[in-house]
C-alpha cells in the first residue's frame, strides 16, 4: 500500500489518499479509495452549508443539493460505521470493480484515521468485492504531504502523539 500522507508514519489525519495493490488470483488489481474520517466528512458538510446559505453565491443550489448527499453519509457512517460512496461494477473475486469503485470515497465514524482505522476502513471497503483477510503492507514515502481538514467549531481533538 502506498501512500504519501502520515499514515504511512503512523500519524493521524482527517482524510489520505492511498493507493493499494491487491492480488486477487491471476489478476492485479490497482485501486485508489480516498478515507475520510467524521470529522473531514463535518468539515466538508459544514462548508457546503455555509456556501448553500449564501444569497449571493452562484452555486448554492449545487452546494445544497451536495450537502444534502453528504448528510445521508453522515447518517450512513453514524449508523453503520462506514460508508462508501460508490458500487462495485462487479462483485466477482479477482474482476475489475470500475473506475468510479476504484477511486471511491471510504468514510469511517472514527474522528480522526489512523493506521488501524485505515485498515478497518479498507477491510470494509474490499469486503464489497468478496476479498477478506487481506494483509497491509505500508510503505515509507521519501516525502509526506499532510491533508487539511478545516476543523468546525465543536470538532473533536486530534490524539496528542498521533499527528
Amino acid at each position: 500500500m502506498d501512500s504519501h500522507g502520515p499514515l504511512a508514519v503512523g500519524g493521524a489525519v482527517g482524510w489520505e489518499d492511498v493507493w493499494l495493490r491487491v492480488c486477487s488470483g491471476k489478476r492485479t488489481l490497482r485501486l485508489a479509495p480516498c478515507l475520510i474520517s467524521r470529522e473531514d466528512l463535518r468539515s466538508t458538510l459544514a462548508l457546503y452549508r455555509s456556501i448553500a446559505d449564501d444569497p449571493s453565491e452562484p452555486t448554492r443550489d449545487f452546494h445544497r443539493s451536495e450537502s444534502l448527499v453528504f448528510e445521508a453519509l453522515l447518517g450512513e457512517v453514524d449508523a453503520n460505521g462506514f460508508a462508501v460512496d460508490s458500487q462495485p461494477t462487479t462483485v466477482r473475486r479477482g474482476r475489475h470493480p470500475g473506475r468510479n469503485f476504484s477511486l471511491a470515497n471510504v468514510y469511517t465514524k472514527q474522528a480522526w484515521i489512523n493506521q488501524a482505522s485505515a485498515e478497518a476502513m479498507l477491510d470494509h471497503y474490499l469486503a464489497r468485492l468478496g476479498l477478506r483477510g487481506c494483509r497491509y503492507k505500508w510503505k515509507r514515502p521519501n516525502i509526506v504531504v499532510v491533508p487539511i481538514t478545516i476543523p468546525v467549531p465543536d470538532a473533536e481533538p486530534v490524539e496528542r502523539g498521533a499527528a
